[in-house]
């Protein structure tokens, strides 16, 4: 049976038709969905969700207008015109439903969840980047890491496909938990453990635990790719932790990482590293932590059987994402922005690699700190007062 039916769609989800087409009308094409009339594609089911400044249920003229054959709603009436509407007590609680239902449809695809304090974004264009040389798949745009992103990411995705890569984001306790019962994932990256939403989450150890929590929905057999720099994860992986986790590899600059960063060195055009002493591997990046990073993406590339050659190819050609340490020039001046939401640690990070590059002769530099770090980082006031002491040359 087809995925995309109205049928199973509703059966999937409940809830009440409030319009349904006459069974002897002509079906219409259904695949995929979305939440913004803006770039709803015709076919696509629209999920009216509520946000912080718009209601998906004011927009439904418009999902109509833009062919969206079913509407998902969970107050009002059905709008004129609409082929077909089903009413549900929660439209967020369906479209995660309904995602979940999705994965368990591919069969075929390694599925892959990426978390961490920083770097998140970052690793998922660095694996997708070496993935796509050799093998099909898709990954989440932007940093589509909440349950609005992780479902949209999950239903983007073609069964058939070699590979799937969710970013998981948390702001708050069982977040992540939620999220990862949704992705199930095959692989499970933790990228890093540092001070975020220490407001939600209370204290690095808080944070460590809702991280390490990704796995608990892993599927059995599955893999865990952690940070071995951060000590309080590896209390949370202590065998028998997370019973499906089948093995466990580490990445980071650790002596007793498996795949351990060594000889990592950075200029103008990005980062130059091996791999326990052999290889060597570039990223065009800043930052020498964009090297724990690769080494996370080479962990699971290789577990997917990428060649060398290509994942040295994908790391090379991997463009990290906006306002992440992004090299701009303007008016004859460098700009180095890392403007992108903040915490302590990647604010700190940015400052260790603004310090480490050149500067040319007779040039001078200034770091600029402006107020966007507030919001991810209320509860982290400490943290972010010594951010500015911090020194460079």
């Amino acid at each position: 049976m087809s995925f995309w039916t109205l049928e199973h769609i509703k059966g999937l989800l409940g809830g009440t038709w409030l319009a349904r087409p006459d069974p002897s009308a002509t079906r219409r094409a259904i695949e995929g969905v979305g939440t913004d009339t803006r770039t709803l594609k015709p076919g696509q089911v629209f999920f009216a969700l509520r946000g912080e400044r718009t209601d998906g249920h004011a927009h439904l003229a418009q999902a109509v207008a833009a062919g969206s054959p079913l509407l998902v709603i969970d107050s009002g009436d059905a709008p004129a015109g609409a082929w077909a509407v089903l009413k549900v007590p929660s439209t967020s609680a369906a479209l995660l439903r309904l995602a979940q239902a999705y994965r368990r449809t591919l069969e075929t695809t390694q599925v892959i969840a990426v978390a961490g304090s920083n770097g998140k974004t970052t690793t998922v264009r660095l694996i997708q980047s070496v993935l796509s040389k050799s093998l099909r798949g898709s990954a989440s745009i932007k940093s589509f890491n909440n349950a609005v992103g992780v479902p949209l990411t999950i239903l983007a995705a073609k069964r058939g496909d070699r590979y799937l890569v969710c970013e998981v984001g948390t702001n708050a306790p069982g977040e992540i938990a939620q999220l990862a019962s949704v992705i199930e994932p095959d692989i499970g990256v933790i990228t890093s453990i540092g001070r975020e939403h220490l407001e939600g989450l209370g204290s690095l150890r808080g944070v460590a635990a809702e991280e390490s929590s990704l796995f608990a929905s892993l599927r059995k057999g599955g893999v865990a790719i952690i940070n071995a720099d951060a000590p309080l994860l590896r209390e949370n992986m202590r065998p028998g932790t997370w019973p499906n986790v089948g093995s466990i590899v580490r990445f980071g600059f650790a002596e007793d990482a498996d795949l351990r960063v060594t000889g990592a060195t950075q200029d103008e055009s990005g980062v130059v590293f091996t791999i326990n002493g052999r290889g060597a591997y570039r990223v065009g990046m800043l930052g020498l932590h964009n090297a724990s990073n690769a080494a996370a993406a080479i962990g699971v590339a290789r577990r997917l059987g990428v060649e060398n050659a290509d994942i040295e190819a994908g790391l090379r050609d991997c463009r990290g994402p906006d306002m992440r340490l992004e090299s701009i020039e303007a008016g004859g001046v460098r700009f180095i922005n890392d403007a992108y939401n903040a915490n302590p640690d990647s604010m700190l990070a940015a400052l260790a690699t603004f310090d480490a590059l050149e500067t040319p002769a007779g040039a001078r530099r200034f770091p600029s700190f402006g107020g966007s770090a507030r919001r991810k980082s209320a509860g982290n006031s400490g943290g972010m007062r010594k951010v500015p002491s911090t020194s460079w040359r």
